[in-house]
């Protein structure tokens, strides 16, 4: 027969076993400050400034691209408007699994682009030189200005 208190203690091993496999940590308490910490979760940047994960339609500074990933699960469509009121031709590029670039579109000044795309995907719309304007997520519409 097990004791309440080993029941309690095996409950807990399983319990921290199932979420090492999915990928989580548990809740930890720090002592000096009663903070809660949690590690980082697989897909969202560890930064709240910064955060990975886009329900869509968000713009991001684009300091913020070397944080960014597009998300693999998700299966929705989702379009991306995107419409150059720059004077200049820009570039829209895909921010990939990886975190990289992918050039998509040309967008030519006074133009307006659909990007077919997937709910929180992220673009980094450039100038011709590649210095990044903004960055959006979809779907959503984008006026594309110099600021």
């Amino acid at each position: 027969m097990v004791s309440r208190q080993n029941g309690l203690a095996i409950m807990l091993s399983l319990s921290i076993v199932v979420m090492a496999a999915l990928g989580c940590s548990p809740t930890t308490s720090n002592s000096t400050n009663n903070a809660k910490s949690t590690a980082p979760t697989p897909g969202v940047s560890s930064s709240p400034a910064a955060p990975q994960a886009s329900k869509g339609g968000e713009r991001r500074p684009c300091s913020d691209e070397k944080d960014l990933k597009s998300g693999r699960e998700v299966t929705a469509p989702g379009d991306l408007l995107l419409e150059n009121a720059t004077g200049q031709p820009v570039v829209a590029n895909w921010i990939d699994f990886d975190g990289n670039r992918k050039k998509y579109t040309d967008i030519s000044t006074g133009q307006k682009v659909t990007e077919r795309s997937f709910v929180g995907h992220w673009w980094v719309i450039t100038d011709q030189q590649g210095q990044c304007i903004t960055i959006a997520s979809a779907p959503g519409q984008v006026k594309i200005t110099q600021e």
